[in-house]
């Protein structure tokens, strides 16, 4: 008897061991299951812009905004992901994050969990289209694609909540080790061409997985918010120091004058003599709006050659010299963001008595005409004459001057301590191949950005010189960002 209650005990102990094993096993199996959540906020990788990159879709770059529609489906969220495309364009153009980055980390689809078999994604179009999804693995497999489900708007203007059946993806695929996102923002394929500006605005992709490694923590220093213990943009406390530079000329028209454009019907735009007689500004920009251009906002743009407007830190404020025997507003416009988007362009104005020369202040961490407070390195500024202050006067002839714009410059106060390492790029202009040097120190890696803030090129390295290609570049300017063991350093390259 006793012999028998010993096995019947030892029994029903290995019974609630295997069952306690068995629970534990299911446990753990689901431990990791989370909900994915890409919504575009600051300091989360989905809201760091230079994570997503638009394909086949030329030239607009994908851009980090404030929702255009504050109420309905999506009415809390403040960011989202904004994307441009048109005709011409690749029926399969869209926007992922780089194959291999881990930018959002990585993680496993597991078809046996039944909220793993959905895709979920708010979009605001101004138009009625298909949404296409795909994910990816770190080894640039595709896990699956699904373009076939008619997914789309129904509504234009307005935030919808778009939902992807995920059942019928191929489970035989790589559903292991999934890394990319990849949004088809219009797939035309079959159907008519999109028109010109077809705009996409998406928050909110949801989707849930097994979690396999967690994104690293997004950058403060480099994700254009004074946050933490920063005292600038990106600069001051842990962060590299904000510059304190003194403001220099960046353009005074004398010596190889510098690129010019008329935009948008403005009369003209030239370099000219002093129009005072015997004044001492030598050769100065002239300004001359057209009463019969089509629009107000007709500008007079300066492509700056040698230093660029640096106002990453809190000293934001360019100044110029301006000559008007009338009095009026100006507003003037930084634009070409060095690593950002046409989202950072900024702009801000000053009033200008009439009594001929004067020294105008544009303070951008006070901007205007709704645009955000400037806070890159600029390759571009342009001036509009006929701001009123508050809005635009109608067209009119007027004619002004400007001289001698002067701001932090790049070249002295640039993102990175320039007193670090000598940096030499030869040659500067090229149409083949720079060659960077850093003197005695090694260089770790080169990436260089387009003026839209895209990234072109990655490039690793173990010497204290590195040679880029231009193979695939246009022609234009780009920015290096060289870094060394001595810390990192930013270079103008030109491609001819």
């Amino acid at each position: 008897m006793l012999c028998s209650e010993r096995f019947h005990l030892n029994i029903s102990t290995m019974k609630n061991i295997i069952l306690v094993t068995l629970l534990l096993l299911v446990s753990f199996g689901y431990a990791q299951q989370q909900e994915y959540l890409f919504n575009f906020e600051p300091n989360t990788p989905s809201g760091v812009a230079s994570n997503w990159y638009t394909f086949d879709n030329n030239p607009a770059a994908a851009e980090v905004v404030d929702n255009p529609d504050l109420d309905g489906t999506n009415a809390t969220n403040t960011k989202v992901l904004k994307v441009v495309v048109g005709p011409n364009n690749a029926f399969y153009a869209g926007v992922n994050n780089a194959w291999n980055e881990g930018v959002f980390g990585t993680w496993e689809i597991d078809m046996g969990v039944a909220n793993n078999l959905s895709l979920t994604m708010d979009v605001n179009k101004n138009y009625v289209g298909t949404v296409g999804i795909k994910m990816g693995t770190a080894g640039q497999g595709t896990t699956f694609q699904i373009t076939n489900q008619n997914v789309g708007n129904t509504v234009v203007d307005e935030w919808q909540t778009l939902t992807w059946d995920l059942s019928g993806i191929n489970p035989n695929g790589d559903l292991t080790n999934i890394s990319q996102m990849v949004v088809f923002v219009d797939w035309t394929d079959g159907l008519p061409d999109r028109a010109e500006n077809s705009t996409i605005h998406i928050d909110n992709i949801k989707f849930n997985a097994n979690k396999l490694t967690d994104a690293p923590p997004v950058d403060s220093c480099e994700n254009g918010v004074q946050d933490n213990d920063e005292t600038g943009i990106d600069c001051g406390g842990s962060c590299n120091a904000c510059s304190t530079s003194a403001a220099i000329i960046i353009e005074d028209f004398e010596g190889t004058p510098p690129q010019i454009a008329a935009d948008n019907g403005l009369g003209s735009v030239s370099i000219v003599s002093d129009p005072v007689t015997g004044g001492t500004h030598s050769e100065v920009l002239k300004i001359v709006t057209s009463s019969t251009a089509e629009v107000p906002w007709q500008n007079a743009q300066v492509f700056l050659q040698d230093d660029y407007i640096h106002l990453i830190s809190s000293n934001k404020v360019v100044t110029a010299e301006v000559y008007s025997t009338s009095a009026f507003h100006m507003l003037a416009k930084v634009v070409d963001a060095v690593g950002g988007t046409l989202a950072d362009e900024s702009a801000t104005d000053d009033y200008h008595s009439g009594s001929g020369w004067e020294t105008l202040t544009f303070d951008f961490a006070n901007p205007k005409d709704n645009t955000p407070v400037a806070a890159y390195i600029y390759a571009r500024i342009l001036f509009f004459p006929m701001w009123n202050g508050n809005g635009w006067n109608a067209n009119a002839e007027t004619t002004t001057y400007v001289d001698n714009i002067t701001a932090l410059s790049s070249a002295t106060a640039g993102l990175e301590n320039k007193n670090l390492f000598d940096t030499k790029v030869y040659p500067n202009p090229t149409s083949d191949t720079w060659i960077i040097s850093a003197q005695n120190n090694i260089i770790t890696s080169v990436e260089v950005f387009n003026l839209l803030g895209k990234r072109v090129v990655l490039q690793t390295n173990n010497s204290t010189n590195i040679a880029i290609s231009t193979q695939g570049l246009t022609s234009g300017i780009y920015i290096a960002r060289v870094t060394t063991e001595q810390g990192v350093k930013s270079v103008k390259l030109i491609r001819e």
